[in-house]
């Protein structure tokens, strides 16, 4: 994990605290140097300071009458992220130990008159009044994703429990209640607007690195503990409050312990789409997950799981529900990764793409029956009914075995239910021209590597092939020149296209070339990142225009 992550993401600082810092690491300064150098207001920059000397990423320094700041070495930054996942796991799971040991003395105690038990919607609905008249500054919320009760259409006072939510978050925000959110459900591309409260109050919202009392909601405002049980029926839910101070000071505490140390969940507005020959919509960008959890075969020498989930679910929340994987990933291990990630999020939300593949040791397949059982390992690690794309990875997967066997194998899978597109990958456009010949039903896709400075089925006629015939684009390699990144190769003097125009759009070099290729009817970009500063700029490579022109002139590099 490099520094800008840890910033960026992990340790999550504001734009001013990561301004200030990196300035200290380049140059020690007084509070008044610091002001000239970066001009930010001043009051601002006091505040900064303190925040950062708080989290001892800076140190002060009193050299004869005049303070000077010093930011600490950034690998101070890298034990004080572990510390802060130790830290932040610790109280979780104590956390959960304490809700269980309460939830277990109130079902014992019930004639306690601090305690009170209570069954079904209509508890909830006094549950929800009581928050109404919340007197604390801050409501604490810990939500489970519980679809049931949000889809609850006869609620007290009318209508559906959705709507009586919304007006009780506004009624909230208007009385400038503030809510802390936490979860252990990513928030889903089309969870635009989750359950608490208005678009800024959503930066208030955290994800747990695991999955901690996945089945319990609590809240805790003024003397109160209030928690419900889930029972998958609304009118089975067991609701259990606790007025006491004490119980609800402690609860308060914990809670923002876990809740400073916690990975924000991310909420920016959903991702252009478009929609496939087979009626199915998906964002100009998708989930890469290659190298993430391991190389192809085998472990990184660094492994960094808790990281790749939580940047899993930053990309899941920025509308990117196209998710790549594959068993040769990691052996395996990234899938498992894919799994946790998506944990929560409403299966109709996500577009899951796995690969009919050669995981083992490289080997191509030698038996028909392997694609089922590649399959049933996928629907297994990702807990799933169906797989909704299954694409062949190139046709070095299929071995000595027939197309056509191949192709009436997957046939059989759609008719199951298993899956329910076929794609391919790294297919020719003979390749596809015969492959067509072998199913009934149109290939769904194919996935090349294409981008700026790839171009090879561009120029065989591949591309104009699949345009002509609707197939959808799933670009690889988008923002690679060789095997660097195009920021990477254009971060010299060197005057390119892509910098000409990154300049004139106020954009990166990597935007543009997103942008570019994204831009072709059809075509979505897979991009991987576990840096959470090249999601939030990946998402910004979409949803604006470039002249026609300067498409064409992108177009013409390597011609």
């Amino acid at each position: 994990m490099n520094v800008e992550q840890i910033l960026n993401d992990t340790l999550n600082l504001s734009d001013f605290q990561i301004r200030v810092y990196t300035s200290l690491l380049e140059r020690t300064g007084t509070a008044g140097q610091l002001y000239r150098r970066l001009n930010i207001n001043r009051a601002t920059l006091y505040r900064v300071l303190e925040e950062l000397t708080e989290l001892h990423l800076v140190l002060k320094k009193q050299v004869k009458t005049r303070m000077y700041f010093e930011a600490v070495h950034p690998d101070a930054l890298k034990e004080l992220y572990r510390s802060r996942l130790v830290s932040y796991q610790e109280k979780g799971y104590q956390l959960e130990r304490v809700v269980h040991e309460l939830l277990q003395t109130a079902q014992n105690k019930p004639t306690d008159s601090s305690i009170t038990l209570e069954k079904g919607i209509h508890a909830h609905y006094r549950k929800m009044s009581l928050m109404r008249s919340c007197q604390d500054k801050i409501l604490r919320l810990k939500v489970s994703s519980d679809a049931s009760i949000y889809a609850y259409e006869q609620y007290p006072e009318g209508g559906s429990y959705a709507n009586f939510q919304k007006q009780l978050t506004k009624d909230l925000v208007d009385r400038e209640v503030h809510t802390k959110l936490l979860t252990t459900a990513a928030l889903g591309p089309k969870q635009r607007n989750y359950n608490t409260s208005d678009p800024e109050q959503l930066k208030e919202a955290r994800i747990f690195p695991q999955e901690i009392l996945p089945d319990v909601s609590f809240s805790v405002f003024d003397d109160y503990a209030i928690f419900t049980e889930r029972k998958g029926n609304p009118d089975d839910m067991l609701v259990i409050t606790i007025k006491n101070h004490i119980v609800a000071n402690f609860l308060k505490s914990l809670f923002d312990f876990i809740f400073e140390r916690s990975v924000i969940s991310y909420k920016t507005s959903p991702l252009p789409t478009f929609t496939t020959n087979a009626g199915v919509e998906l964002p100009l960008l998708g989930i890469g997950t290659s190298e993430i959890g391991g190389h192809w075969h085998g472990p990184h020498s660094f492994m960094d799981d808790i990281s790749d989930i939580d940047q899993l679910r930053h990309s899941l929340s920025t509308g990117s529900n196209y998710i790549d994987t594959c068993l040769m990933y990691g052996s395996g291990h990234t899938v498992e990764l894919v799994s946790k990630a998506i944990t929560n999020i409403p299966r109709t939300d996500l577009f899951i793409n796995a690969k009919l593949t050669r995981p083992n040791n490289n080997q191509p397949l030698h038996s028909l029956s392997e694609i089922e059982e590649q399959c049933n390992r996928y629907l297994s690690i990702l807990k799933t009914d169906y797989i909704d794309q299954f694409q062949i990875h190139s046709k070095k997967t299929l071995g000595k075995l027939r197309a056509h066997d191949v192709f009436q194998e997957m046939e059989r899978l759609v008719k199951t239910g298993k899956i329910k597109h076929i794609g391919v990958s790294n297919y020719t456009k003979l390749d596809l021209i015969e492959a067509q010949k072998f199913t009934k039903y149109p290939l769904h896709s194919n996935e090349i590597p294409y981008g700026v400075f790839i171009r090879d089925y561009e120029q065989d006629g591949t591309l104009e092939f699949m345009r002509e015939k609707n197939m959808t684009t799933i670009s690889y390699f988008t923002i690679r020149k060789g095997g660097m990144m195009v920021d990477s190769f254009f971060n010299s003097d060197k005057e390119s296209v892509l910098q000409i125009l990154a300049k004139k759009y106020q954009k990166t070099p990597t935007q543009v070339a997103i942008n570019w290729v994204t831009h072709f009817p059809r075509t979505l970009a897979l991009i991987k990142s576990t840096n959470g500063t090249h999601v939030r700029e990946n998402t910004q490579s979409v949803g604006w225009e470039m002249d026609k022109g300067d498409y064409e002139l992108i177009s013409s590099i390597n011609r």
